[in-house]
């Protein structure tokens, strides 16, 4: 008896209908190149010298997601009213050098070389884990007011069905000092190089309410500590003693209220100096909208600048401030056409905090401007003035701009500038400045694009301040 073989292609269906299901992920790769030309000011003692430079940035960033399958695991479990779970990886590197002057043989600037590679952002991050829980681990920015910073380290964030959250994180503070960190986080005023590189333990915690629609609140504290050197006097140094260098408090406020035909937004914000005792920032704000073609806006801030508790610049006049300012826009649509015209009002003024007295007898500044913004299907244009009159002069200007897409893959922009600047101590030194800007972006295929930017800048102090701008962004995705 002779039996018909089975055919591959039943025995091919009959596996893969047993085989377990397959988890797979999403990842996008994105890559940007800037180089650029530009000159470079220098005020020496024979006057003021230019210096041509080369420069060029690399940015390099991985972001990986879908990396759990909703309802494949207890930990992405769904709760009723919250988001599926999600977790992603992300990394954001930076590259960039000066390779010297064009045209002439000179070494790099030590002050601008930088030659060295920056982890800006880069961990794991989840969201909505088991319903009700946020983590992030990694490098991470930050912010709380006006405050920001960057720290490694996990955060931990717990949402309740109540709309009640709580979050804490412990890490340790960036600084440019360290390996793969930005040298934009530098701390202010510390002395010796000790202290730029001393490993900080930072570490807060906050409370809040949330997703309510009508009522956002949040109450943080904020911790950094140190470990650096004792100054012993005449510029010496002693044993390195652990101390804190930051201690601060915020509170947030927010309101949505949508009244009859209106709708409020009031919002509050405080910053609180434990380190000092003193409240460093106040912020109040109250947006307006009415018929959603009319918003009004207008903001008080009382602010005293803050320093790490090491830095020498505590010891100096800080010059508090209170600043007054409303903005209002106005939304009309002739023609089809989008229109916006926006006018805003300042004025600011010092106050005395008992360190400078008579410091809040001087004069304000007041700031005056106005700004129209007209957009259609395939251009934009916009004209904006302003007049700053400050303590010690004036100065006013205006910009006009615009941009056009001839094509899906090309689009043109340009900008021209004026500025006028009178100093009221100096009356010889008036200063007018002129400033050209033109641009375009091609693109040559999907997820590849240039960028070419060229400007220039005249006035009696140079003849010619030219930058040339090239832009080469890659961005893949599968």
């Amino acid at each position: 008896m002779t039996r018909r073989p089975k055919s591959p292609l039943l025995l091919l269906l009959a596996l893969l209908l047993a085989s377990p299901p397959a988890h797979g992920y999403d990842f996008e790769v994105s890559a940007r190149t800037e180089a650029y030309g530009y000159q470079l000011r220098r005020y020496e003692r024979d006057g003021v010298s230019f210096l041509n430079r080369r420069r060029i940035t690399q940015y390099l960033g991985l972001r990986v997601f879908n990396l759990l399958e909703d309802g494949a695991a207890p930990i992405s479990r769904k709760r009723r009213g919250r988001p599926p779970a999600l977790l992603t990886f992300h990394a954001q590197l930076r590259f960039e050098t000066d390779f010297g002057a064009y045209g002439e043989s000179s070494p790099p600037v030590p002050e601008i070389e930088n030659n060295q590679l920056d982890l800006l952002l880069g961990g794991l991050e989840g969201r909505n884990l088991w319903g009700w829980v946020d983590f992030s681990l990694g490098r991470q920015l930050d912010t709380e007011l006006h405050d920001f910073f960057a720290y490694d380290g996990l955060r931990v964030r717990v949402n309740t069905p109540w709309h009640l959250y709580a979050e804490a994180y412990v890490g340790t503070q960036v600084a440019g000092a360290h390996p793969f960190s930005s040298t934009i986080f530098e701390t202010d005023g510390a002395s010796g190089e000790r202290s730029r590189s001393a490993w900080s333990p930072s570490f807060g915690a906050a409370v809040g309410v949330d997703e309510l629609g009508w009522l956002v609140a949040r109450l943080a504290y904020r911790g950094l500590a140190s470990r650096a050197p004792e100054s012993v006097g005449a510029g010496g140094e002693g044993a390195s003693v652990w101390g804190v260098d930051q201690e601060a408090l915020f509170f947030g406020l927010g309101l949505d209220l949508p009244l009859r035909r209106v709708r409020l937004r009031p919002q509050l914000g405080l910053r609180y100096n434990v380190l000092l005792a003193s409240l460093d920032e106040l912020q109040a704000a109250a947006a307006v909208r009415v018929a959603d073609r009319v918003e009004l806006h207008l903001e008080l801030t009382r602010s005293r600048p803050h320093f790490d508790g090491d830095s020498i610049f505590n010891l100096f006049a800080n010059e508090p401030y209170s600043e007054l300012s409303s903005r209002g826009s106005l939304l009309l649509a002739p023609g089809g056409t989008a229109l916006t015209i926006s006018a805003r009002a300042g004025y600011r003024w010092l106050w005395d905090d008992g360190a400078t007295p008579g410091v809040g007898d001087e004069t304000g500044s007041s700031v005056l401007g106005l700004a129209l913004d007209l957009r259609t299907a395939r251009a934009r244009a916009g004209l904006e003035a302003y007049h700053l009159n400050e303590r010690q002069g004036a100065s006013y200007g205006g910009d006009l701009d615009g941009s056009f897409a001839i094509r899906r893959w090309l689009s043109v922009e340009g900008r021209l500038s004026l500025a006028r600047i009178h100093d009221s101590t100096r009356p010889d030194a008036q200063l007018t400045a002129f400033g050209v800007q033109a641009g375009a972006t091609l693109t040559l295929v999907t997820g590849l694009r240039l960028h070419l930017l060229l400007e220039d800048n005249v006035s009696r102090l140079y003849a010619s301040a030219f930058r040339l701008l090239g832009v080469v962004d890659v961005e893949l995705a599968p």
